[in-house]
């Protein structure tokens, strides 16, 4: 983190003695630059593909034999101030204000993509439905299968639990499943560590709390790319049998579903 806070002091000493980027000239602070998406976030939070995308599906694999991994997916709560508009929109199923935060990891615990913008009442379906990663799914532009939770809808692109496993492939399916997808959980659980204001709460209205949120992603993908936070056992990945997936029946989630369960579990 040292790294970090010498880069942040240098862009700020650059900007008062004068020679700095015009970009720089419209930002207020350090949480300012590390949200905005043209000079950090969109650096530090990406969605793999090509090469990436394919060591990622290798370390996947590694974990538990599931296919084709290319991230796992879920919500998180982050209690905020009661807001002065739209009150009753942000309290959660769990009876205090949040915002619901969408967020994807890799094998690495590195966050691939943050969504921050949500109330905590909206339902996680309904935040992953209307994200910019749903639709890069949905027309092609990122490849591989993404794991997800119960509250989550089957999707060619999307794998969850069989909710009443009935065969013992089904149940194998399921264990792999949540064995490989609780990276998501520990993700969040040390992005939280990190950062406590994430878990205490912010006193902060929705639009700044979302910043800080974001802010935080950054810093902690900084941080995983440094390996200076790091306290999880990290599988290295180098099995790379079983990644390809050669189904050709019904293009929908439940028969992918089927087809990955008898195969490969």
């Amino acid at each position: 983190m040292a790294d970090i806070h010498r880069l942040l002091r240098r862009l700020h000493r650059r900007r008062a003695r004068g020679r700095r980027a015009p970009i720089f000239r419209r930002l207020e602070n350090p949480l300012d630059t590390l949200s905005n998406e043209d000079i950090f976030s969109r650096r530090f939070i990406s969605f793999p593909t090509g090469q990436e995308l394919a060591r990622v599906k290798n370390k996947f694999f590694a974990i538990a034999g599931f296919p084709n991994v290319a991230g796992c997916v879920d919500g998180t709560f982050i209690r905020i101030r009661a807001p002065h508009v739209n009150e009753p929109d942000f309290v959660n199923r769990k009876g205090f204000h949040s915002l619901n935060c969408q967020m994807t990891c890799d094998a690495n615990f590195r966050i691939t993509s943050c969504v921050a913008q949500w109330p905590g009442s909206c339902h996680d379906s309904r935040m992953f439905r209307n994200s910019s990663l749903c639709h890069k799914f949905e027309n092609g532009t990122y490849q591989g299968l993404l794991l997800g939770d119960s509250a989550y809808p089957t999707r060619q692109f999307l794998m969850t639990p069989y909710n009443n496993p009935v065969t013992p492939n089904q149940q194998n399916f399921n264990n792999g499943l949540c064995h490989t997808r609780v990276l998501i959980e520990q993700t969040y659980g040390s992005l939280k560590r990190r950062f406590s204001c994430l878990h205490s709460g912010l006193r902060v209205d929705p639009n700044k709390a979302a910043q800080i949120i974001i802010a935080c992603v950054v810093l902690h993908n900084i941080g995983i790319e440094r390996r200076d936070i790091i306290d999880h056992i990290v599988h290295d990945g180098d099995d790379e049998g079983g990644v390809h997936i050669d189904y050709q029946g019904v293009q929908d989630g439940v028969g992918l579903r089927d087809h990955i369960a008898n195969t490969f579990f």
